[in-house]
């Protein structure tokens, strides 16, 4: 009998506090095939004798593991603190088609996410065609949680049959942002995602790859309002749009351009009452107007109720006690 130890480095260190889906996937494929699974929760786990060790380590944060189990042929590296090590290991397709153990980890009852069923439909990016069922029997199990990565990046023939799938289930969620372009281009899939049974809590994080412009953002926004007006009781985060989306060198008119749209864009936000996020250019050199566009961020994050000239004139509003059109007119300035 082979026995298989499963370190999941993350939960071990109190650095992540819901299950890992690869390493509940690792155990449900060598239990079912009849090995011995020692998963790490108490050091002494860690000097146990082993056949295959498997070391998961997500976050950047989490220490790292004892020198010699990283360079331990019997060992496999998983997760992307490990790319460069011999060791290094991707799950290969059948682990990615196999049922999640679900009693792998410690149990904790009335936790929506850490008892949530594990949802995964695709292996590199290729629809699984064939998998297990991905059912949590337990009890507690509130959220159904899609896991893919690259679940909108698929064609959209496989989308319609992932999004048919997830409506047998309830309380739907998505571990990572949801691409805004592949739904705004097709209404059968956008009206398909909106009919989704998404749960009150539910916290949708969005990719701006759809478009950067005042015409792209109003029918982003025009999707948003009618997803919050089917799910009233879900969360939406800040919808990303970039400050700058052309070259300022060429002149004061690309400038004045991405100036314009973004106060374009924010108005029309803070009309419908849409959150968003502009981000700043990184490197001061980006733009010769970095003046005017190095707040962007700040404003929509936490002064999004200001205007624009309220924004500009916000440290001289605190260093005076006026208010912005006290300053505009203040003569002796």
């Amino acid at each position: 009998m082979k026995r298989i130890t499963i370190w999941d480095m993350d939960f071990y260190h109190k650095k992540s506090f819901t299950p890992n889906p690869i390493a509940m996937k690792l155990s449900s494929y060598h239990k079912q095939n009849k090995h011995l699974i020692n998963f790490v929760t108490k050091p002494y786990h860690i000097t146990m004798s082993f056949d295959i060790f498997y070391i998961i380590k997500e976050k950047a944060r989490t220490p790292k593991p004892p020198g010699h189990l990283l360079h331990d042929k019997r060992v496999k590296l998983i997760g992307k603190p490990f790319k460069f090590f011999n060791n290094y290991w991707l799950p290969p397709q059948i682990i990615s088609a196999v049922r999640p153990d679900y009693l792998l980890y410690p149990e904790v009852e009335r936790n929506a996410y850490y008892n949530a069923n594990i949802a995964q439909f695709y292996h590199r990016n290729k629809l699984l065609k064939k998998k297990q069922p991905f059912e949590n029997t337990k009890k507690h199990h509130k959220k159904t949680l899609v896991i893919d990565k690259g679940f909108w990046r698929a064609s959209e023939e496989n989308m319609e049959t992932c999004m048919l799938e997830l409506k047998e289930y309830k309380n739907i969620a998505f571990l990572h942002p949801i691409d805004l372009k592949i739904l705004l281009n097709s209404e059968d899939l956008m009206t398909s995602f909106i009919e989704l049974h998404f749960s009150q809590g539910t916290v949708f994080r969005f990719r701006n790859n759809y478009g950067q412009g005042y015409e792209d953002a109003l029918k982003i926004f025009e999707f948003i309002e009618r997803l919050k007006n089917a799910n009233k009781h879900v969360k939406i985060t800040e919808v990303p749009f970039k400050a700058v989306t052309t070259n300022h060198d060429e002149g004061i008119d690309a400038g004045l351009y991405d100036l314009e749209r973004c106060l374009k864009i924010m108005d029309n936000a803070k009309s419908r009452k849409i959150h968003i996020r502009f981000f700043s250019p990184d490197n001061r050199l980006t733009t010769p107007f970095w003046y005017y566009f190095e707040m962007m961020e700040y404003w929509t994050l936490h002064l999004e109720k200001f205007s624009y000239v309220e924004l500009m004139l916000n440290s001289g509003m605190k260093r005076t006690g006026l208010p912005w059109y006290g300053i505009l007119n203040n003569k002796l300035k």
